[in-house]
């Protein structure tokens, strides 16, 4: 299934990058870029359910783009079905999906002026959807593992640290405690994703069946592509 579902993800980003672009050489290249990527391949073969869940995304936004541009209440349907199975197919998609669906009618201002109270339901039943999936204490068992991004051990020496250096109490409590430690250790993994070693060069260190041994998310070759892209954006975004 999972294999299944990498092969036909390749089909579905040209049709998604079709309809933002238009152009039949960007959705070619897009497709390509993501059959060859290592890191799709290796999750697309190892049966994990997160490729799943990323096919079912990709073509809920594609038809949501659809229903946004020209609308017909069968491609909301579909757009809707697909989401739903998404999110219930892996968890991080709980997460950023979403957020998606909130933020793409802003990118495109003429089709929301005109269907302004369409979109506002579309984006409710996401909303309720999603705090409907987190009902069954099954669905929390992931959210729920939130504390361990807590270091309690480290902060506890931390804080015995400070007694023994006489660090004023107030000082202590503001600096080291759990939600300055998760702020900070959540900001720090966070970050770490635009690391050029993390993108290009490995993944991870450390063996893992989540990362291939010498290779990072994407190809050293992309990286001049990369950075081109970049400027391309914000030149995009100032014009």
């Amino acid at each position: 299934v999972s294999a299944i579902a990498g092969a036909l993800s390749v089909i579905a980003i040209f049709f998604l990058t079709y309809e933002i672009f238009g152009k039949e050489r960007y959705s070619l290249l897009s497709a390509f870029v993501l059959a060859v990527n290592p890191i799709f391949i290796h999750f697309s073969r190892v049966a994990y359910s997160n490729v799943l869940g990323g096919l079912f995304a990709i073509f809920s936004v594609y038809f949501y783009l659809r229903w946004l541009k020209n609308p017909k209440l069968w491609q909301a349907v579909v757009s809707f079905s697909l989401f739903t199975l998404s999110i219930y197919s892996y968890q991080s998609y709980r997460v950023f999906l979403p957020i998606i669906f909130v933020a793409l009618p802003f990118c495109y201002v003429s089709e929301l002026k005109k269907r302004k109270f369409q979109t506002a339901v579309f984006s409710i039943l996401i909303i309720v959807t999603i705090f409907l999936s987190f009902i069954p204490s099954v669905s929390r068992a992931r959210s729920q593992d939130l504390k361990s991004l807590v270091n309690i051990p480290a902060l506890t020496e931390q804080i015995s640290e400070d007694g023994v250096a006489g660090t004023p109490v107030i000082f202590t409590r503001i600096v080291h405690n759990k939600v300055t430690d998760f702020v900070l250790g959540f900001s720090g993994r966070y970050l770490s994703y635009f690391d050029p070693g993390f993108l290009f060069v490995e993944a991870s260190s450390e063996p893992s069946r989540n990362t291939i041994p010498g290779v990072g998310i994407l190809y050293l070759i992309e990286a001049p592509f990369f950075l081109f892209g970049l400027i391309y954006l914000s030149k995009y975004l100032e014009g």
